[in-house]
């Protein structure tokens, strides 16, 4: 983007993340299932997962069920594990191919379950649950080994620490930080900035990290 689409995306984005009456509050719905996310992220999922067929995608943070949802719908081959350990929005879905556990992402025998579950397949992880910056570098470190080659491990909320939305929550202790310090040095993931600069906006900025080897 050059200098005006920079300045012009990121007050927008603002805007859009801050008001009533877009993703926030369970305005946006999938099926009548609320989705706490971007309907140009949503956008770029769908045709992330048709690009690259997984047979399973490991989503932590299930909130209401409504992005679980929304990925079967994309691919009729797809299973989902959720995972999520909240207790303020609880799954307003029951679905064949859904598997919502109710567990810390980070915990030793989690981990070990859903790589059992990744034996095999083709796999997608999406992470979204605990921000803070330990906990989503617990996460990537946790389920990036089982990502497929061409495949994709996505940070969400990257935006939230300053990027550009400044939640106070998060300041120095967010997504972002996570995924600067996972990629480090990394040789088995790659920043897609097309993922995130395709439509201008989104609230994955740098974390749609694909895997090459």
């Amino acid at each position: 983007m050059d200098a005006l689409e920079r300045v012009t995306t990121d007050l927008f984005h603002a805007m859009y993340y801050y008001s009533p009456h877009t993703w926030n509050g369970g305005v946006t719905r999938w099926k009548g299932i609320p989705v706490l996310g971007n309907p140009l992220d949503m956008w770029m999922l769908q045709q992330t997962i048709i690009e690259t067929k997984p047979d399973l995608i490991v989503e932590t943070g299930s909130a209401c069920g409504g992005s679980a949802l929304f990925y079967t719908d994309v691919s009729p081959r797809v299973g989902v594990v959720s995972i999520d350990i909240q207790t303020e929005m609880q799954p307003m879905i029951e679905h064949p191919r859904v598997t919502f556990i109710k567990a810390m992402s980070t915990d030793k025998k989690t981990i070990a379950s859903v790589k059992q579950q990744a034996k095999g397949k083709r796999v997608m992880v999406i992470l979204d649950s605990d921000h803070t910056t330990a906990n989503v570098l617990a996460e990537l470190k946790a389920y990036s080994p089982i990502v497929t080659r061409g495949c994709y491990l996505i940070v969400q909320d990257t935006n939230i620490d300053s990027h550009p939305v400044n939640h106070p929550q998060y300041i120095d202790n967010g997504p972002m930080k996570a995924v600067k310090a996972f990629m480090q040095g990394n040789k088995d993931f790659e920043v897609d900035h097309y993922k995130g600069e395709a439509f201008y906006m989104t609230f994955y900025p740098g974390g749609w990290l694909r895997c090459i080897r």
